[in-house]
């Protein structure tokens, strides 16, 4: 039997009898502390797992944002579009009503409605606008007085 007398010769001693780390192991160390390096290899398998299965719903998520996106960039394209429509039926309705309601206005703005133009008499002749709003691209021309505006009621924008 070898004599132990450094650190150094028990490790040598280990080194030459391998099966005696085990039992030298197993006296020291409590069963849980054994047994951890395995739980711990069964932890990181069933992580890795989770985050597989979790990684494959992101990815499929993911897939489905895009398409919600392509899908909102249509809608968005036929919203403008249908705006641009609405816009321009606004205009037609509200020149529909101007013109239909040409007299009223004019009498409304104190014109009559003799139409004379300037070159033929000499007169400065004035536009008048006639709308639902107002269009702040004139704003200058009515404070010089270069125009006349005149507010279409929402009444008279009804539709028949």
């Amino acid at each position: 039997m070898a004599t132990i007398n450094t650190i150094e010769d028990l490790i040598q001693l280990l080194d030459d009898n391998p099966h005696w780390v085990e039992a030298l192991r197993a006296r020291l160390l409590t069963r849980e502390l054994i047994e951890l390096p395995e739980k711990f290899a069964a932890f990181v398998e069933a992580t890795n797992q989770r985050f597989d299965r979790i990684e494959e719903r992101l990815g499929g998520m993911e897939e489905s944002l895009d398409r919600g996106d392509a899908r909102m960039d249509r809608v968005e394209g036929r919203l403008d579009r249908l705006t641009d429509d609405v816009g321009i039926l606004k205009g037609a309705h509200a020149r529909s009503t101007a013109l239909r309601e040409a007299d009223m206005i004019a009498e409304d703005m104190g014109f009559t409605l003799v139409r004379v133009l300037s070159r033929f008499t000499g007169r400065p002749a004035r536009a008048a606008v006639a709308g639902a709003r107002l269009d702040e691209r004139i704003r200058d021309r009515l404070e010089s007085e270069g125009v006349f505006w005149y507010e279409l009621s929402p009444e008279s924008l009804d539709v028949e």
